[in-house]
């Protein structure tokens, strides 16, 4: 493939990005030139419910390259996944938290397999680390001076790692060599450093992930962008595990939690946290009312405008299951429910 044909695939491509009735890839043909091109480049980090691949999409010399992540089913239907990916990253940019963009296409026009293509978020410039190295780092080195992952993941820690106070000292540590208590001592209204900014952000995601029932939110699912002068945290992505009755259960529930213990239920943790403070209530209050029932049903209808449809039965099963959990969030604002959305 030359050059010129390869900028015109990548345009091609690019039309169809902002097309949301549009296929990626239309047949067998056009989905080898892709990875023959190397436009295309296998990604082994998706897991194995899914096909996964790097795109690049190159605009010629001396112009940027946009990259995008694509995932492609293995079965011969739409994904639940996939809609529940497109519909919690809607209502997370609804919250003005900062989301990943992503498409569903059809991996052959007359097919039934399906793929989602999503930004990459990474930027040039920048270096990125995941919550989990920054945990690690901070758990090998402070608290228990071990060398290796392996060598950490085989201890019996006593404390939730993936919690809220936990990510507090490790950002501390990460930032500025600083070894805190296990409090929480910062003000979201001053959070003026890199850490106090990034970490008022990991409240509000904690916040949004038990409102949207995200049973995925572990330590892999977050990133930091950095450089020596400035650092924020990655978009929201990897949203699709929500939104059923499976989030009530500690076997399949990987999420972020508030409190440092390490077996509190699920929503006894977040009940602690709107009891701890009445800032940490007011967020809570301000999500919940931003995230109503009929504000789920409205984004859902509007995916579906354009063409991504699900089964009717299933679309009445997620509005039922997150309704009931809304009541549930009520309860634990008000003490009763309340029937004012």
């Amino acid at each position: 493939m030359t050059n010129e044909q390869r900028i015109e695939l990548c345009n091609n491509i690019n039309e169809n990005l902002k097309n949301k009735d549009s296929y990626l890839i239309e047949n067998d043909k056009d989905f080898r030139k892709l990875i023959s091109s190397k436009i295309l480049t296998f990604n082994d980090k998706i897991g194995s419910k899914y096909f996964g691949y790097w795109l690049s999409l190159f605009h010629g010399k001396d112009k940027d390259t946009d990259n995008y992540v694509i995932k492609i089913s293995k079965s011969k239907e739409l994904p639940i996944a996939f809609y529940l990916e497109l519909l919690n990253e809607r209502l997370a940019a609804h919250c003005s938290l900062s989301t990943i963009e992503s498409k569903i296409f059809k991996y052959k026009k007359d097919s039934n397999i399906y793929g989602i293509i999503s930004e990459d978020y990474r930027k040039f410039g920048y270096r990125t680390i995941g919550g989990k190295d920054i945990i690690y780092k901070f758990l090998k080195e402070i608290k228990y001076n071990v060398n290796d992952d392996y060598e950490l993941e085989n201890m019996d820690i006593d404390f939730n790692i993936n919690s809220l106070p936990v990510i507090y000292q490790a950002l501390n540590y990460f930032f500025y060599d600083k070894v805190l208590d296990n409090e929480i001592n910062y003000n979201s209204l001053k959070a003026s450093s890199s850490v106090n900014m990034i970490f008022n952000e990991l409240v509000k995601r904690y916040v949004f992930a038990y409102i949207t029932m995200q049973k995925d939110f572990h330590l892999d699912n977050w990133e930091i962008l950095y450089n020596d002068h400035s650092a924020y945290l990655s978009p929201m992505y990897d949203l699709e595990l929500s939104m059923d009755e499976s989030f009530y259960d500690d076997r399949f529930n990987t999420s972020m939690k508030w409190s440092r213990e390490k077996d509190i239920e699920i929503d006894q943790d977040f009940q602690n946290f709107i009891d701890c403070s009445e800032e940490n209530k007011n967020l809570v209050i301000n999500m919940h009312n931003i995230l109503t029932v009929d504000d789920v049903i409205i984004f859902m209808n509007d995916i579906q405008n354009r063409g991504i449809v699900i089964d009717e039965n299933k679309k009445e099963e997620i509005i039922k299951c997150f309704s009931e959990h809304y009541d549930k969030i009520n309860t634990m604002l008000y003490g009763q429910k309340n029937t004012l959305k």
